[in-house]
């Protein structure tokens, strides 16, 4: 008797212990459940990136730097858009018809290197002076002499039916001449032209 009941009481432990199991296993803690972490980690990545801000190009053309085969270089006004020859050559042209209304015709720039013997700047200055009054049909004069990026040249001046022509010319160590001339329109002012022009020259 005693027996019996002892393995009734077993049978009845068993029977509790695995209804605990099946609680346990179904109550479980839905703030720590694999579904709540999934659907918190979807949540989270769905959300999207922002995104860059859209890239805004500049308005203004870009600088144009101009190099001679062996002397200088310079930069041409980033204010229009130029056409260029011959860069890094003896001899470099650069253009431009993106001029403000009420001027007529274009902007010329011509630079040019090619070498000297003597080293006389004002006897170079007369030479110049003659040559290019002749090739270019313009009466010109020497104005004076100004310094460039450390180097002492001199400066011609005239007027045509094309507009106004400035040279700046000089020789560096090795006797090699170069000049920078310019012609600028009647109604346009020379010195907006100009000074950026020679302000950038750099000797090589």
């Amino acid at each position: 008797m005693h027996t019996r009941r002892m393995m009734a009481l077993l049978a009845a432990a068993s029977v509790l212990a695995a209804l605990s199991g099946c609680s346990d296993k179904g109550e479980e803690d839905p703030k720590t459940s694999p579904t709540s972490e999934a659907s918190s980690s979807a949540s989270t990545s769905a959300e999207p990136a922002r995104p860059d801000p859209p890239h805004r190009p500049s308005s203004r053309p870009p600088d144009r730097l101009i190099t001679l085969h062996s002397t200088v270089s310079f930069h041409l006004p980033d204010t229009v858009e130029w056409a260029t020859y011959g860069d890094k050559s003896l001899s470099v042209v650069a253009e431009t018809t993106d001029v403000p209304d009420g001027a007529e015709d274009y902007v010329h720039v011509d630079a040019t290197e090619f070498p000297r013997i003597d080293d006389d700047l004002a006897a170079m200055a007369e030479s110049e002076r003659t040559s290019q009054g002749k090739r270019r049909q313009i009466p010109l004069k020497t104005t004076g002499y100004r310094t460039i990026g450390g180097v002492r040249g001199f400066v011609l001046e005239g007027r045509s039916a094309k507009g106004q022509y400035y040279e700046w010319g000089a020789l560096n160590a090795k006797n090699v001449l170069t000049t920078v001339c310019f012609i600028v329109p009647d109604g346009l002012d020379v010195a907006d032209w100009v000074e950026p022009v020679l302000a950038s020259l750099q000797w090589q």
